[in-house]
């Protein structure tokens, strides 16, 4: 891989990041400890100043904690990993790779109506409440923050 990285000994990062938000950046990247090389999404929670620290890690602690919590969950993400990368310094969070999102989905294959739709929203509803059920609450709930697989 041209301009990789390798982060925690681990994950094999290319040069650029896939997508950016507020406070951190993800990356579609190569779990080098597993036989396939399986690939996987790393978040990296970038501190631009240092006023912002502290919230920076209250963000990172929120995260990580919500989804320990929800481990195992057939409608949540699975978490691969965490830590601080030992390159720059950031803490980051390791994520199974799920290739595309309910905007994808929604492109590839328009629905008729709510029969045909159903499947994958009562998907959606289902990951959705346990999140409540475990007392957190997404923020950022849209279709490109709801992850679709086979």
């Amino acid at each position: 891989m041209t301009g990789a990285r390798i982060l925690a000994g681990r994950f094999a990062l290319p040069a650029d990041f896939l997508h950016e938000g507020g406070y951190a950046q993800v990356y579609k990247a190569h779990d080098l400890s597993d036989p396939r090389q399986r690939e996987v999404a790393v978040k990296i929670f970038r501190n631009r100043r240092p006023v912002e620290d502290a919230v920076l890690i209250e963000t990172w602690n929120r995260e990580l904690t919500a989804y320990q919590a929800l481990s195992g969950h057939p409608h949540i993400v699975e978490l691969i990993d965490w830590g601080h990368d030992d390159g720059e310094g950031n803490r980051y969070i390791v994520f199974e790779w799920i290739p595309s999102d309910l905007l994808d989905l929604i492109s590839q294959r328009p629905y008729e109506g709510w029969d045909s739709f159903a499947p994958v929203a009562l998907g959606i509803l289902d990951g959705l409440a346990a999140v409540h059920r475990a007392g957190y609450v997404h923020r950022d709930i849209k279709p490109e923050n709801i992850l679709i697989d086979s």
